[in-house]
């Protein structure tokens, strides 16, 4: 692990409060927190997880796929995302943000920083959210209804998929060092 201090651009403090202003729908919101982040000292294959306090209204973190938007775009998946410690998502931003738990006790509330953390590494793995008109498994980790921890077989067959080839592009990468 390594830890990366966040840029000091001169405009640091705007950008920090435009972010904890943004919502879902502010469309410059990761841009602005990718410019935050030394994108020189990113490890260009594995998976590189950056931890805010806040990331902005009813988020509890997000994930690119390798920079791009789309998995066709990054067929070995992604390699950055970012979790928050703070949220206000449980109450949809009708209460001020609050601190929420390493792991979380049941029933599913509020969720955690370990399940923030493994559902947007699935984000890399290429995985996304389910359709919630369409949904029929629920608990999962990818969200929709009922959210919860568990991946469907698809998913765990399309993250194994991806991990493979990470791994081998991982190897090929240190083979050249």
């Amino acid at each position: 692990m390594v830890e990366d201090q966040v840029i000091a651009l001169p405009s640091r403090a705007k950008l920090l409060a435009d972010i904890s202003r943004a919502t879902r729908e502010t469309p410059d919101r990761t841009e602005k927190i990718w410019k935050l982040i030394d994108m020189q000292s990113r490890d260009p294959v594995i998976n590189n997880l950056y931890f805010f306090p806040y990331v902005g209204e009813t988020s509890q973190g997000f994930a690119l796929f390798g920079g791009a938007k789309t998995p066709t775009e990054n067929p070995d998946g992604g390699s950055r995302c970012v979790v928050c410690v703070w949220t206000d998502k449980s109450s949809n931003a009708k209460e001020p943000p609050q601190r929420f738990g390493l792991r979380e006790r049941q029933p599913f509330k509020i969720g955690s920083v370990a399940r923030t953390c493994a559902h947007e590494l699935g984000h890399n793995l290429l995985l996304q959210h389910p359709n919630h008109d369409t949904q029929t498994e629920f608990h999962r980790l990818m969200g929709g209804k009922r959210p919860g921890y568990r991946l469907v077989s698809n998913e765990v067959a399309l993250a194994r998929e991806i991990a493979l080839g990470r791994a081998s592009t991982i190897m090929e990468w240190a083979e050249s060092k």
